[in-house]
Formats: structure tokens, sequence, C-alpha cells
């Protein structure tokens, strides 16, 4: 490069990409080097960008592409508390520019609002109704992201979905306070999925059909699984 602010390559951006050097990136970025990226590239050089932690950098992308697809989340390692934090950033600012190509990617994306605690991307998502496969999500997250409970509209979810919410509940560290939560927002414990079955059926086939590993941690996994459904069974007779 002999001057990166003037010239540069499509090789040279791959190698700062790899570096993650945000200044050097940025200038790239203004001087349009995203319209010289094959198609093909175009989701593995976002999730380059995204990688870099860098919101400026991604507010100068965001100008020179038509929307972000969903894929470019793929990779970002979220059990990261810092890139967490960077994403729910970032989806809370740029909710509106993803394209969701079908009800899985949809599902995706609002997995991924939940887990980064971005509440304007969830509000979002529920405001144009997808995603709903993954709306039991918020029941098992975090306190901020059940305050949203309030503005879930049970009447327009799929009795499957509320059973889902219920099941959640159930598997969470305190499962009882979380299943009376969601009664207390308008989810009918009563409800009968698709199966014809009630939460505790659904629960129950559930653990009948899941594989657990043979080992202590696979029954140990049974056991914490089983005390669910026993405080599931009991909430769903007193009521």
């Amino acid at each position: 490069m002999t001057n990166k602010s003037n010239y540069f390559t499509v090789d040279d951006f791959y190698e700062t990409l790899d570096k993650k050097d945000a200044s050097e990136l940025l200038l790239m970025l203004r001087g349009g080097v995203l319209y010289h990226i094959e198609e093909t590239d175009t989701i593995s050089v976002l999730k380059k960008l995204l990688a870099v932690r860098n919101m400026d950098v991604l507010t100068e992308a965001s100008r020179h592409i038509n929307y972000f697809p969903v894929e470019m989340l793929e990779d970002l390692d979220l059990t990261n508390y810092n890139n967490r934090a960077f994403l729910g950033i970032f989806l809370s600012k740029y909710i509106s520019k993803f394209q969701y190509k079908d009800s899985e990617t949809a599902g995706t994306l609002f997995a991924k609002a939940c887990i980064s605690e971005s509440i304007p991307a969830i509000r979002f998502l529920m405001k144009k109704g997808v995603g709903e496969s993954q709306y039991p999500r918020i029941i098992s997250s975090s306190a901020p992201v059940r305050k949203l409970l309030s503005e879930v509209k049970t009447s327009a979810l799929s009795k499957d979905t509320i059973s889902t919410f219920f099941m959640e509940a159930a598997l969470t560290e305190d499962p009882e306070e979380r299943i009376h939560d969601l009664m207390r927002n308008g989810f009918d414990i009563k409800v009968i999925n698709s199966d014809g079955l009630n939460v505790v059926e659904a629960f129950r086939k559930g653990l009948d059909a899941y594989a657990y590993p043979k080992n202590k941690l696979g029954t140990l996994e049974r056991q914490n699984d089983e005390s669910s459904l026993k405080v599931l069974e009991r909430v769903y007779s007193e009521v």
C-alpha cells in the first residue's frame, strides 16, 4: 500500500481485516472497498468486521450495503461477555437494517437479541410479529429481558409457542416463580398444543424422547429435568 488513505487493494483490505485494525478499516470502508468485494464473500467479510467490535466501523459498513444478513452473527462467541455486550449495542442500533429471509433466520435473530439483552431489537421483532419460535427464550433470559413478557401479545401466539413458554420456564433455576410470572402476564397454563397435549404431558414427552448421555452428567441432567417436571405438575394441578 503506497498511501493507505488514498490507495489500497482488496488484498490489503483482507489483510487489515485479519489484523482487526479499526482505524485502517475505517479508511478503507470510507474509500468504498465493499463495492469491490465479491458478493459470495460479503457474509464472511461482515463476520470479520463484527469481530472487530468497533461501532464506527460497522456504521461505515452500513452505508455501503443494502442490509445486514443474519448469517453474519453466526460465528460470534456469545459466551464472551464483551461480545454479548457489543452485539446488544449493535442490534439495538441496526435491527431495522437486518434482513431475515424466512422464519428460521428471524428466529435466529430474535434469539441473538435475547442473549445479548437488546431490548430495542426484541421489541422491534415482536412488533413485526417475526421469530415467534424463539419467543419462549424471553422467560429463560435475564431479568431485563423478562420484563418484556408484559408486551407479548399472547392472543397472537400459537398454542405450541405458549406451551413452550411454560416448558422453558420449568427448566430455569427458579421454575415456580417464572411459571407464575407467565400466568400473571396472561399465559394460559391449561393450553393444549397441536399434538393434543397439555404442558405437563408435552414436557414429559420431551423427557422421554431426549437421549441423555449415559454417564454421571447425563444422570444428573435427567434428575434435574424430572425435578422441573414435578414443579410444573404441581403448579398445573393447583390452577
